[in-house]
């Protein structure tokens, strides 16, 4: 039997779900965390799916990159699906951050400054009478929205959640954007969570913490994170958890991408 620290990949899709009923009428945004194990294993580690690369410590590696022994979101793949998890998104987008890059990385820049630009908050108001919140996109992409009620149900198509919010720095004295900030669109951010809409092992490899290096290089026996342990057992769904969703409450819309 496998153990956690070897099971292996994850991929990830975004829900909005729009709920109606009184004290609960808001929309919330979570994204599914999909796991599978790998039937094949022969016990190698990372090393079994990462070692041809010569990347032995993991930074020379490129994520991006598809990786032929790790093929889980092919229809074809011989990978079996070990559970399904939610996760808020913004709390997802925080893990990453924390775990996965060295602090004067672009990622890490283009991360954290998301978060800050996108705010904890699902929705939020950026403008005297306007709202904003993320919401996602085809291809599984995020951007924010602006919507016109504060629980962010009625989009307003013409408004730009950037103009909307720069005008609210501007009105309380806030500081200017510097370039390369984030925009309503995320692009930066998009890009880089283009790299988990793949096959990815969940062991974070290296190990970062806030940007430095648990242990002396990441890899340490102890030192690395694993997002599935991480996972299981607090966010799992359920068809059930879906279908109360429905009997329970005025589902207005539920978009997966």
């Amino acid at each position: 039997m496998q153990s956690v620290d070897d099971v292996g990949c994850c991929k990830f899709l975004f829900v909005r779900i729009v709920l109606t009923e009184y004290r609960f009428k808001r929309c919330f945004f979570s994204m599914f965390f999909l796991q599978y194990i790998n039937p094949n294993y022969q016990g190698g580690g990372w090393d079994e799916y990462y070692g041809y690369t010569g990347g032995e410590d993991g930074e020379d590696v490129d994520y991006s990159e598809y990786n032929e022994n790790l093929d889980c979101h092919n229809d074809d793949t011989e990978w079996l699906l070990l559970g399904v998890y939610r996760m808020e998104l913004y709390q997802f987008i925080e893990q990453l951050s924390k775990h996965l890059w060295e602090i004067d990385s672009y990622e890490y820049y283009a991360v954290t400054a998301a978060m800050s630009y996108m705010t904890v908050y699902d929705c939020v108001e950026v403008d005297n009478g306007y709202y904003g919140g993320p919401r996602p996109t085809e291809g599984g992409d995020i951007e924010m929205g602006v919507y016109s009620d504060e629980y962010c149900l009625n989009l307003v198509e013409d408004e730009d959640y950037d103009n909307r919010r720069r005008r609210r720095l501007s009105q309380d004295g806030g500081e200017n954007y510097e370039d390369g900030a984030p925009e309503s669109t995320l692009t930066a951010l998009n890009e880089i969570l283009d790299t988990f809409k793949m096959c990815r092992l969940c062991l974070d490899y290296p190990t970062y913490q806030d940007g430095y290096f648990i242990g002396d290089t990441g890899t340490d026996d102890g030192s690395i994170i694993n997002q599935a342990s991480k996972e299981i057992g607090k966010f799992k769904v359920e068809l059930k958890a879906i279908t109360l969703i429905f009997t329970l409450f005025t589902v207005l819309e539920v978009s997966f991408t």
